[in-house]
């Protein structure tokens, strides 16, 4: 397997594992946080709310991500937003409503960057002849993911 297959066949295997792990949560946030609030009245914080916050500021990130990904390079920028998301996932271990919607909008960040990065590393490594090739084989690793997320989220 030649080197450049290789790291797309690798980028797509992270993304499966990343967003396994986000979709699952994305997937059961808003039912997660109204137990949490059955069980703690004091708890305020909402799924639906999280969520708008993570996708408003992916929005308003996209338009500087490319600046951000040109300077840090996309390997870099990848990982530190790979982190945005595992820190947003490790914020449910201590709910409280200003760290879910802080933490939305860490996440939010990071997917800008995240899916910035990637689109230039699947660039990066693909030419003429390999980037539809290529492209499909991130997209088929990385949508695996959602055969997990169903496993995951109703066993």
């Amino acid at each position: 397997m030649d080197k450049r297959l290789y790291n797309i066949s690798l980028l797509g295997l992270s993304f499966l594992f990343l967003f396994a792990a986000y979709q699952t949560i994305g997937n059961i946030e808003e039912t997660l946080l109204k137990s949490v609030q059955n069980e703690y009245p004091s708890f305020t914080g909402d799924g639906y709310t999280s969520l708008s916050i993570s996708y408003f500021v992916f929005a308003m990130a996209n338009w500087i991500s490319p600046s951000i990904v040109n300077y840090m390079g996309c390997k870099i920028a990848m990982i530190i937003g790979a982190i945005c998301y595992t820190v947003f996932l490790v914020s449910f271990l201590w709910l409280s409503s200003f760290l879910l919607y802080l933490m939305s909008a860490v996440q939010g960040f990071g997917a800008a960057i995240l899916w910035t990065g990637q689109g230039t590393y699947i660039t990066l490594n693909s030419d003429s002849s390999t980037m539809s090739r290529n492209t499909g084989i991130f997209w088929a690793l990385s949508n695996m993911r959602k055969y997990i997320c169903v496993f995951g989220t109703y066993q």
